[in-house]
C-alpha cells in the first residue's frame, strides 16, 4: 500500500491509538473498492506473517486500517474514483442519497427533506410534538449520511413506536393516526394508486384514496367498492365517513361512464354491502361507516341499481362472460328486478348476449348465471336450455364444484325446467366420485331434493348419498331442515 493511501485511510503512519474491532469496522472494510480491499489484504497479511503474537497483531493493526476508513470515507472514496465503475461505488448508495461533493439534497426548515402529508398531528396517536418530530428526522438522515444505518433504524423505530410513520421512498411522514407505509402518491411524481390488500385497515384506503380523489380511475374505484364488503366485516367503525362519502361522490359521477368490468365490479361489491349492512345493526354514531353506507346504499338502492341497469344495457355485447355472470348475479343478491325505460326486461338481455358464449363462462359463471334468473323468477327456456346442452355436452365436469352441481339442478327443479341429459350427466358424475366428502351434508340433501321435485330417478346417485349417509354423517343430515 503505497503511503498516499495509507495516509489516507488511517491519517498518520504512526501514534495512532488502535481502536476495537467491530462488525461495523468490518462491514466498513468491505464498503472500500475491491482494489483497494486487495491492497490493504495484502499488507495485512505480510505484517501477521512476521510476527510471532499473529492475534497481537490483529488488533493493533487491523483497527488502523479498517476503523479509520470510517473517519476518513470521503478521502477513501476519491482516491478509489479511478478504481471501480468510472470512480463510483454503488454498494449501499440507495440509503445515502446525498452528493458527497456538496451538491446535496434540498432541505427544508427543519434541516430535512421530508414533507408532512395527510392531517395535523393526532395526539391521540402521536406522543411527540412537531418539534420533536422534525429533529428525529433530521438526527436520522444525519446518521444516515454518516452511513450510522444501526443509529438510524433505531430512530426510525422511535418515530413509529411514537405514532409517526416515514416512507423513506416518497420522502414523506405522517402523525394523523393512519398507520400505512403506503403515504400520499401526489406527495410524487408517482401517480400510481396503492391497491386494497396492501393496507391494514379500512381508515388507511379511505385516507389514501381520499387524497388521491383527483387521480382515482374507475378501475381504482371499482377495487376500492370491491373490498369494502370483506372490510365492514372487521371494521365497521371510523372517524372518516366524510372521506368515505366523498369517495362514494365520486364514484356516482364516474359510473355512467364506466365500462363493463369496472361498472360489473361496483354493482357486485355495493350488493355484496347491502347484504353485509342488512345483517348487521346500524350504529349511533354519525362517524360510523355502516351508518353512512346503510343510508347511502340501502336507502337509495332502487335509484342506484335502477341507474346501474340503464348504464349497462347500451354496452351489454361489450361484457365478458364473467361480467354477464356477476351482473345476473348482483340483481338476484338484492332481489331486485329493475324497470327499463322502453318496457324490456334487463335480464332478457343478458340472457341474449350469453347464450352465443357460454363456451366461454366458467362452472361458477354457469351455475351462478342459472341461480341468479331462477332466484328473481326471471324465466328464459331459451337460455336454461342451452346452458344444459353445455354442460351435457362436455367430456367432464371435474371443474364444477359440489355448490355449482347444487345450484344448477335446483334451478332447473324449481323452474320447472325439464333437461334429462343434464340431471343425468350431473347425477352421474356425483355418484361415480370416490367419494362424496367435498360435498356439504347441505349441499346433498338439496341434490337429492331437486332431483326428487324434478322427477328424475337417478339410482346411482342416491346409492351413492344414502351409503355416504354413515353413522359418521348421519348426524349432520338430522340437523339439516331443507326448506324451498
Amino acid at each position: 500500500m503505497s503511503h498516499r493511501v495509507t495516509s489516507a485511510v488511517c491519517g498518520s503512519r504512526y501514534g495512532t491509538a488502535a481502536a476495537p474491532i467491530t462488525a461495523r469496522s468490518i462491514s466498513l472494510y468491505y464498503d472500500v473498492p475491491p482494489r483497494l480491499q486487495n491492497n490493504v489484504s495484502t499488507t495485512l497479511q505480510s505484517k501477521l506473517k512476521t510476527t510471532s503474537d499473529g492475534a497481537f497483531v490483529m488488533r493493533q493493526i487491523l483497527p488502523r486500517y479498517i476503523d479509520c476508513a470510517n473517519n476518513n470515507f470521503r478521502q477513501l472514496r476519491h482516491l478509489s474514483s479511478s478504481t471501480s465503475h468510472g470512480g463510483h461505488n454503488t454498494r449501499h448508495e440507495h440509503r445515502d442519497r446525498g452528493d458527497r461533493r456538496g451538491r446535496g439534497p434540498k432541505l427544508n426548515e427543519f434541516g430535512h427533506d421530508y414533507t408532512q402529508i395527510g392531517g395535523p398531528i393526532n395526539p391521540s396517536a402521536c406522543r411527540l410534538n412537531e418539534v420533536q418530530i422534525n429533529n428525529l428526522i433530521r438526527g436520522r438522515m444525519q446518521s444516515r449520511r454518516i452511513r450510522n444505518f444501526n443509529q438510524a433504524d433505531k430512530i426510525k423505530e422511535e418515530l413509529t413506536q411514537s405514532g409517526v410513520f416515514i416512507d423513506d421512498k416518497a420522502k414523506v411522514w405522517r402523525a394523523d393516526g393512519i398507520k400505512s407505509s403506503l403515504m400520499h402518491a401526489t406527495s410524487t411524481n408517482n401517480t400510481k394508486i396503492p391497491k386494497m390488500s396492501d393496507f391494514n385497515t379500512f381508515d388507511e384506503a379511505i385516507q389514501t384514496y381520499y387524497d388521491n380523489l383527483d387521480k382515482l380511475s374507475p378501475r381504482n374505484i371499482s377495487s376500492f367498492w370491491a373490498a369494502v364488503p370483506q372490510i365492514l366485516r372487521r371494521q365497521n367503525r371510523g372517524h372518516l365517513a366524510p372521506q368515505l362519502e366523498a369517495i362514494f361522490n365520486k364514484t356516482a359521477e364516474q359510473i355512467g361512464n364506466y365500462g363493463p368490468r369496472d361498472l360489473a365490479t361496483t354493482a357486485l361489491a355495493f350488493a355484496k354491502t347491502i347484504q353485509i349492512l342488512k345483517g348487521g345493526r346500524s350504529s349511533e354514531s354519525n362517524g360510523n361507516y355502516h351508518l353512512f353506507l346503510h343510508n347511502t346504499l340501502v336507502g337509495k338502492r332502487d335509484i342506484i341499481f335502477q341507474f346501474i341497469a340503464k348504464t349497462a344495457v347500451p354496452i351489454l355485447s361489450q361484457f365478458e362472460p364473467r361480467y354477464l355472470a356477476n351482473l345476473a348475479y348482483t340483481y338476484a343478491l338484492l332481489g331486485y328486478v329493475p324497470k327499463l325505460e322502453d318496457g324490456s326486461a334487463l335480464f332478457d338481455h343478458i340472457a341474449e348476449k350469453s347464450i352465443p358464449l357460454l363456451g366461454k363462462f366458467t362452472p361458477q359463471g354457469l351455475s351462478n348465471t342459472v341461480w341468479s334468473f331462477e332466484k328473481l323468477k326471471q324465466a328464459h327456456p331459451a337460455l336454461f336450455e342451452k346452458v344444459g346442452d353445455h354442460i351435457s355436452s362436455l367430456n367432464h365436469l371435474n371443474d364444477f364444484k359440489p355448490q355449482d352441481f347444487t345450484n344448477i339442478i335446483l334451478a332447473y327443479s324449481k323452474a320447472k325446467l325439464a333437461h334429462p341429459d343434464l340431471f343425468d350427466k350431473v347425477g352421474s358424475h356425483i355418484a361415480f366420485l370416490n367419494n362424496l366428502d367435498a360435498f356439504k351434508p347441505q349441499e346433498l340433501a338439496n341434490t337429492v331434493w331437486a332431483f326428487t321435485k324434478a322427477g328424475v330417478q337417478h339410482p346411482e346417485l342416491f346409492d351413492k348419498v344414502g351409503n355416504h349417509m354413515s353413522l359418521n354423517h348421519l348426524n349432520d343430515f338430522i340437523q339439516i331442515t331443507t326448506t324451498f
